[in-house]
């Protein structure tokens, strides 16, 4: 699925750092707080138990949705219909779709884009999901939370880049941590970093 700052390309490389770290700290409880696209998330499923959320409800509900086989791929998507999901105030698993998949660069209703230059953006949303449904079926938990209300211990946790100043609440609100694994943020408090 096409994701403003997703991961599809380099998820794999960023995970096999993630797990030599794992390994060398014996942890065995991967959490990914802003999830995204899961685009590293489903290269841990097969090594840790994992944990993902996002702040985002709708992007929530359609991973629930995948996990447990209930969602149904739109045929089609008129600009029609994509502007009617894109000012309704309902989440929901389709909206997600919608948003991310039909919309210009993965970036969240920013402009329909259902095909373009040959394209077919939503098809290759539908085809991406697919592949990655495997993966997703064995993530343990998948929820709409906030990282707030998590108490996590011995646990490797990654925070994209990308969410630079949620990251360094996650380091503030998140000390107890026994690990804590972030790309180019500095180590505060006995918190870990690589």
């Amino acid at each position: 699925m096409r994701y403003l700052g997703g991961k599809n390309r380099l998820g794999k490389e960023i995970s096999q750092v993630l797990k030599e770290y794992g390994e060398k700290h014996k942890l065995k409880k991967y959490i990914e707080p802003f999830c995204g696209s899961l685009g590293v998330a489903i290269h841990m499923v097969d090594d840790y138990n994992v944990h993902v959320s996002d702040i985002q409800k709708d992007l929530i509900l359609l991973w629930k949705a995948i996990q447990n086989d209930t969602f149904k791929y739109p045929r089609n998507v008129s600009k029609r219909t994509w502007l009617i999901y894109k000012n309704s105030n309902e989440p929901s698993a389709i909206r997600a779709f919608i948003g991310f998949g039909c919309s210009f660069a993965g970036s969240w209703f920013a402009g329909y884009s259902n095909t373009f230059e040959n394209r077919n953006y939503m098809k290759e949303c539908k085809e991406s999901i697919i592949r990655k449904s495997k993966f997703i079926k064995k993530i343990k938990k998948i929820k709409h939370q906030s990282y707030e209300k998590w108490n996590p211990t011995n646990c490797l946790i990654y925070c994209d880049v990308i969410h630079l100043t949620q990251t360094q609440l996650v380091i503030k609100q998140l000390i107890k941590l026994s690990i804590m694994i972030n790309f180019g943020i500095k180590s505060e408090n006995g918190v870990k970093t690589i």
